[in-house]
């Protein structure tokens, strides 16, 4: 006899693109490839400001083992002040998240649970890969104070900063970029389960946070459906058939 079954969707049905990922020699400890050449830092990109990331730290994501690499601008307020602004626009607690700059060990940390901008994991802290950091400095982007149109260096911004802004106030989180990065966030989410659906449940249904799922074509299967797709995407804001 045919069956339907109901399942409720989680948000542990998303996966990681990311595979990069070796294995030393010595006791099985694993570890990475890290970029050995300026090639391999050509398509890093902040995800806050979009440009790239001046003065760069490397969040530490879950996905770290996996090869996620996050870069992000880690200069001050008087510049695109990505970092801070991450930390202030994008923590998922609803408390301000009290979070510490880098120590002796080049490591900062943060009490609350940050969302990785590339693969969506807990962000545990950031470091600094010095190459990077050198590299991506010398990359030209365009000055962040108003309608300037200068862009340059990472030290040629610094020394226009403080001959051209000098009085220059803080950088605050956009909210309309805060707005922006939470729908990106929501898009996201739904397509990773609604592909996951996909491939595991073969003619399921969504509906609302439920997935209907069935096992042949019998009366009780076909009336359960029809009564699914009979609400539309409107109402539930989800029903969709994979």
């Amino acid at each position: 006899m045919a069956r339907t079954r109901l399942h409720r969707m989680t948000r542990r049905t998303r996966s990681s693109p990311y595979t990069v990922m070796t294995r030393s020699q010595n006791k099985g400890q694993q570890t990475l490839k890290e970029p050995t050449s300026k090639k391999d830092w050509e398509d890093a990109t902040c995800s806050v400001c979009m440009e790239y990331p001046h003065n760069a730290v490397l969040l530490l994501c879950s996905s770290h083992d996996k090869g996620c690499r996050p870069y992000m601008c880690g200069t001050g307020y008087k510049f695109s002040n990505c970092l801070n602004q991450f930390k202030k626009a994008y923590a998922t607690t609803s408390k301000t998240p009290r979070c510490y700059p880098p120590t002796e060990t080049n490591v900062g940390d943060c009490s609350s649970e940050l969302t990785c901008p590339l693969c969506r994991g807990q962000v545990k802290g950031w470091t600094v890969v010095d190459g990077a950091r050198e590299f991506l400095n010398t990359k030209r982007r365009g000055c962040v104070q108003g309608s300037c149109m200068y862009s340059g260096t990472y030290e040629e911004l610094r020394r226009h900063m403080r001959t051209k802004h000098k009085g220059a106030g803080r950088q605050e989180v956009d909210p309309a970029r805060r707005r922006d990065w939470a729908r990106m966030e929501q898009e996201r989410e739904r397509d990773d389960v609604m592909s996951t659906i996909r491939s595991t449940m073969p003619g399921a249904i969504v509906l609302g946070d439920y997935v209907i799922e069935h096992d042949g074509e019998d009366e009780a299967a076909r009336e359960i459906l029809s009564w699914g797709r009979g609400f539309g995407g409107t109402q539930f804001d989800a029903e969709a058939e994979v």
